[in-house]
């Protein structure tokens, strides 16, 4: 068999690069004769002095020569035996060469079986660092070249490429992948580069048309930090890193095969060794709809425009499961651009956009949540016996405070300030009556008001201020705040947070996933379910519905919030005109939240709506938000409209 070439060999490298010539040189043998010989003879003053020293030099020589060969002995030792497994481990890596099967990842589907994610052809640039060349000026070439191709610096590529030192004998993949053009391309440079070669790899295809982003996340490459925290990847893997790619990573990623084949010393394979064929991922089902979730994204981002907003949420989930039908988060990105590798520009670009594309505000934002907040505080409000349905407050535009520290009284408005005249509670839920829910959440003249405890935990209660379990990664809790919290931000709870609170205002803080779990449960009698995004892992049962908690509200007074929701989309405060292409009764409430940035700015206002339909026998529930799209009924209100119309007319 021929011997390894010395450019391949990892050996020469770890010893220091002895003279060679041919393979065949070997290093000089010291001898006494020749330490001898290289004395200077005009050292020696005379004959005498002569013959005294040179049995003196050649005890030194002899001394030396002992020396010498022990060191010789202990360095042979230490190759043999002390560092014999690394070096045969790297020498049979020298004649064996590794070819990778890739796996193919999962297909990821929606629940009706529509294609959302797959895979296409895509190359990677492969280098396996034993193979580079010994001088570093010539590496340094190689990675320039491969600088280019990739779009890294030379730094880069070099980090990437050494990272694990130069006697690794595995392949590591380096930066973006690059399409067929550019691979035929650099193939015929890649054959003139040592330690370099081109693979081909599944590369993930996302559906792009429906805002499907921040559902599916995106793939790249492994890093050091990955390999460091498991120990099934290689530095040619592809892993999940948001979304559903992140969730169902185990599930979706299959395992890698290859062939193992020996080589000569001009790499030519001589016979194949072993092989193990890679084992493809799992094809995942989505509780998605594509067809509701384009017509969720393309309704949400009409109204974005019309009212001028740039930023918007929504989410729709079935009330009776807590599958998620469809969920939007805009603005969105292309999660193709992280498929093959993302170049620094397009990172850039999206990480500084102050609208934060890559953010999933469905279920990471934090918003006041204005008057969609009220069929709660009317659910506590029943349940705690502080009204019923016959109460009636007098909606007069406004309600006075005394300040309990004297002076001037505190005002709170309500939405019209010439007033909304005597409200129950199923009016005040229609015509959005502020005053009423004063006097519910924090009490005035005759109604006694839960207080800020009660209202609380009843928030709590219908999941707000908690993570809802979502099976999506970067879910945040919001805020449902409380006397506590504000005393550890420094502040005293007072009657005016209560108010503030009691319509969705002050520091209360949610997303459209929870308020679209709240609202169902208020729907479906009282059930909070975790929402899901996964249907089914092929192959596996369908996933059943986890129930939460259960909403301590007896099933007639959620009735009676249920009515005045109904009343609020036929005769109530949003116009009846804006919900003329829904085809089934629906109940809804509409939510305009106040958000002063500085005391400079406008009030910019975050346009709401939740609703659920079929009134009678739920089945879709819907949270929309149009940040500082102003009133929810004129922002809000027009995507339900359609999307409804979608649902129910296919």
């Amino acid at each position: 068999m021929n011997k390894p070439s010395k450019s391949a060999s990892p050996f020469n490298r770890s010893i220091g690069q002895m003279p060679r010539k041919n393979g065949s040189e070997t290093r000089k043998t010291i001898r006494p004769t020749y330490w001898l010989a290289s004395l200077d003879p005009s050292l020696m003053k005379d004959k005498q002095a002569e013959g005294i020293q040179r049995p003196l030099l050649s005890l030194f020589a002899a001394t030396v020569f002992v020396l010498v060969m022990f060191g010789f002995a202990g360095k042979l030792l230490a190759l043999q035996v002390a560092s014999g497994a690394r070096f045969e481990e790297m020498a049979n890596g020298n004649r064996i060469r590794e070819h990778i099967q890739y796996a193919e990842r999962g297909t990821i589907y929606d629940r009706h079986g529509e294609v959302i994610a797959t895979n296409v052809a895509g190359y990677q640039i492969h280098v396996n660092p034993y193979q580079l060349p010994e001088v570093e000026d010539e590496r340094n070439a190689v990675y320039e070249k491969i600088s280019r191709a990739v779009g890294l610096s030379n730094e880069e590529v070099k980090g990437r490429a050494e990272g694990q030192g130069l006697n690794y004998v595995l392949p590591i993949a380096i930066g973006r992948q690059v399409n067929q053009k550019v691979a035929l391309k650099l193939e015929l440079e890649l054959e003139s580069l040592p330690g370099v070669h081109m693979g081909v790899v599944p590369t993930r295809h996302y559906v792009t048309d429906a805002g499907l982003a921040h559902i599916l996340g995106y793939t790249s490459l492994v890093t050091e930090d990955d390999l460091k925290e498991r120990d099934d990847l290689a530095f040619v893997d592809y892993i999940g890193r948001s979304g559903v790619e992140a969730q169902y990573d185990d599930a979706l990623r299959g395992v890698n095969g290859h062939e193992r084949y020996e080589v000569d010393a001009l790499g030519k394979p001589l016979r194949l060794l072993t092989t193990k064929p890679s084992e493809a991922g799992n094809d995942i089902y989505l509780t998605i709809d594509l067809g509701l979730q384009r017509s969720l994204y393309k309704e949400t981002i009409k109204a974005m425009k019309a009212q001028g907003s740039k930023r918007a949420s929504a989410t729709m989930i079935d009330p009776n499961s807590g599958e998620v039908l469809a969920m939007v988060s805009i603005p969105t990105y292309d999660n193709n651009l992280f498929a093959a590798g993302i170049s620094t520009a397009d990172y850039k670009k999206l990480n500084t956009n102050p609208d934060n594309p890559l953010y999933n505000k469905a279920i990471s934002g934090g918003y006041p949540s204005g008057s969609i907040i009220k069929p709660i505080v009317a659910s506590a409000g029943l349940q705690e016996g502080v009204i019923n349905e016959k109460t009636v407050v007098v909606d007069r535009g406004y309600i006075d405070v005394p300040n309990q520290y004297g002076g001037a009284a505190f005002r709170f408005y309500g939405w019209r300030r010439s007033g909304l005249g005597p409200m129950n509670v199923r009016r005040a839920l229609a015509m959005s009556s502020n005053i009423f829910f004063f006097s519910v959440g924090g009490g005035h003249g005759h109604v006694s008001g839960l207080g800020s405890e009660r209202l609380t935990n009843y928030y709590r209660m219908f999941g707000l201020g908690a993570a809802t379990g979502i099976d999506l990664p970067g879910e945040t809790t919001g805020l449902v705040p409380d006397a506590s919290w504000k005393e550890e931000q420094g502040g005293l709870w007072t009657v005016g947070d209560t108010y503030n609170i009691s319509i969705g205002q002050g520091d209360l803080k949610v997303n459209t996933v929870q308020m679209a779990t709240a609202t169902n449960a208020i729907a479906n009698g009282g059930t909070v379910y975790q929402p899901h995004v996964l249907l089914r892992i092929a192959g596996q049962e369908k996933v059943q519905p986890t129930i939460t908690r259960k909403v301590s509200v007896d099933e007639k007074n959620l009735k009676i919030v249920r009515e005045g929701m109904r009343e609020m989309v036929t005769n109530g405060s949003a116009c009846t005109c804006r919900f003329v292409d829904i085809p089934v009764p629906f109940a809804g409430k509409s939510g305009t939240a106040e958000t002063k940035l500085t005391q400079s700015q406008k009030t910019a206002d975050h346009g709401w709506f939740v609703s659920f339909a079929p009134y009678d026998n739920p089945k879709v529930g819907v949270a929309v938000l149009i940040e500082e799209g102003g009133t929810g009924a004129a922002a809000a209100v027009p995507v339900v409209n359609k999307v409804f119309s979608y649902y129910f007319r296919r």
